[in-house]
């Protein structure tokens, strides 16, 4: 059984989805803990500033899901059985 092109294109956005959040939460995290540790040194700055915690995970995962939907597509396109042939 063949899986349908809105089938690839959905396994490839959701796979870049899950890793792009796994990234975002480790940034996060690794961002939260040095914004603790360098405190002293951020002028002006609050520690856990609105914008960067909560407004560029958001735009960091809308630009990986927007990446991904090119091969996306791509992926859908291929003739599988053609595809491995070639192989």
């Amino acid at each position: 059984m063949r899986a349908r092109p809105e089938q690839v294109r959905a396994l490839v956005v959701e796979e870049t989805f899950v890793l792009a959040a796994v990234a975002v939460i480790g940034g996060l995290a690794g961002a939260w803990a040095l914004t603790q540790f360098l405190e002293c040194l951020l002028y002006g700055v609050k520690p856990l500033d609105a914008v960067t915690f909560f407004v560029m995970p958001v735009v960091l995962m809308l630009v990986a899901v927007g990446a991904s939907l090119i091969p996306a597509v791509r992926a859908s396109r291929i003739d599988p059985i053609a595809a491995l042939r070639e192989e």
